[in-house]
């Protein structure tokens, strides 16, 4: 609509030094946004696992889920909440009447050899140090993270990630990490913190603190979070 309309639209500009003012701001603006939510963290998190949520609620739906039974007789469509007991009525379709019900998280799953750990991994005090492809983990602030696991006595660190055994293994070794691994999908790990690797502090499944790892906390940060 703009396009067909270009000539026909006044600028609301009263000169050209305003109008290209505005676009540089807007550029600025817009440049810096992108570099600090790549560079740390965005503003504001959108997705399900934002700081102040709690992960197991919301693996849980919101109420128990109603369905209407979409049945046929005699070439009408009727709709029932209840499964109809008379057999002359053919069976279509099942509809579920509130899908605002349904959990927020479906895929949230944490596993290793020794077998399941989610439920493990939201209970207690946890910092999870996910790291999506060590291939592609950033290697500077590894020294900063092993450092800061190593010193927690109060967290059970956890670290999870998308890689194969054998890489993870090498990535623990090398950067001397003091705590166990654990697998997780990794468009999941993506949702759940914007960096690779980054940090997540949970109480019982609540998330307290994210960070990326620019921007690696350190213990009394922790502790401060928890009181």
């Amino acid at each position: 609509v703009i396009f067909m309309w270009r000539n026909k639209l006044s600028s609301i500009f009263t000169s050209d030094i305003k109008a290209h003012a505005v676009m540089a701001t807007s550029l600025v603006l817009s440049t810096f946004l992108a570099f600090y939510a790549i560079n740390h963290l965005p503003f504001i998190d959108f997705r399900t696992y934002k700081i102040g949520n709690n992960i197991p609620t919301l693996m849980q739906p919101s109420e128990p889920p109603r369905f209407e039974y979409v049945m046929e007789k005699d070439g009408e469509l009727h709709r029932f909440e209840k499964y109809p007991t008379d057999k002359s009525y053919t069976y279509k379709e099942m509809v579920l009447l509130n899908p605002e019900s349904e959990p927020k998280i479906v895929d949230y799953s944490v596993w290793n050899n020794e077998g399941e750990f989610t439920e493990e991994s939201l209970t207690g005090l946890k910092l999870f140090l996910i790291i999506q492809d060590v291939k592609l983990a950033d290697q500077q602030s590894m020294k900063d993270i092993s450092k800061l696991i190593g010193a927690l006595k109060e967290i059970t660190p956890m670290v999870i990630t998308s890689s194969d055994e054998e890489k993870i293994e090498a990535f623990r070794h090398e950067h001397q990490l003091a705590a166990p691994y654990y697998f997780a999908d990794a468009t999941v790990l993506k949702t759940m913190v914007r960096a690779n690797p980054g940090l997540m502090l949970l109480n019982n499944g609540t998330v307290l603190g994210k960070w990326h790892y620019n921007d690696v906390p350190s213990k009394k940060e922790l502790l401060e979070l928890i009181k």
